[in-house]
């Protein structure tokens, strides 16, 4: 977290005070986009590189290259099946311990046990809703889609590329039209 706070503090410093040179240094700027915790990389501020952050298999491509795609545009949709079978089953155990709590009526230690597993369950409820989410990687700018390196059925990395997407150029009326 501290070493994500540093590299925006110092890429906003780089933005604000542009070192002449900084091309020749390096012309890729990495960040994360936290909607999704994807890898993305930006090369020269025209092209993005969108990666996964999870291994998983793709159950649907929704898009191919040459292909015009917006921000916020569904690219691949992760398969679910697992995820969803783990949030079934919580959500089981969650009926079972409020069952438990009825039951274990003015019992204040057993309550008390019980209070704190149906808390662990809920944050594990969490973190798969979050991974859930996850599942579904869309587009984080609107641009042409150049390269699609994703293929239903197929079972991805943690950080395997998935698509390159060339940032689109806004017209005059659209720059106009946010100010």
């Amino acid at each position: 977290m501290l070493k994500r706070i540093l590299y925006i503090l110092i890429l906003s410093i780089i933005i604000a005070f542009p070192i002449p040179n900084l091309s020749k240094i390096s012309d890729t700027i990495s960040y994360y986009w936290q909607k999704q915790t994807d890898l993305l990389i930006m090369e020269g501020n025209k092209n993005i590189v969108v990666k996964t952050a999870q291994a998983a298999q793709i159950s649907k491509v929704f898009c191919s290259s040459g292909q015009l795609v917006e921000k916020g545009e569904i690219l691949v949709e992760l398969d679910k099946t697992e995820l969803l079978l783990k949030k079934e089953l919580l959500l089981s155990r969650q009926r079972n311990i409020a069952t438990e709590i009825m039951d274990a009526g003015t019992n204040k230690q057993s309550i008390l046990k019980l209070q704190a597993k149906q808390k662990d369950l809920h944050i594990q409820y969490q973190i798969i809703e979050h991974q859930l989410y996850k599942c579904d990687i869309t587009s984080p700018i609107k641009g042409k889609l150049i390269r699609n390196f994703a293929n239903e059925g197929q079972h991805v990395a943690s950080g395997q590329e998935l698509f390159v997407i060339k940032k689109s150029e806004e017209s005059k009326e659209e720059t106009l039209a946010k100010y």
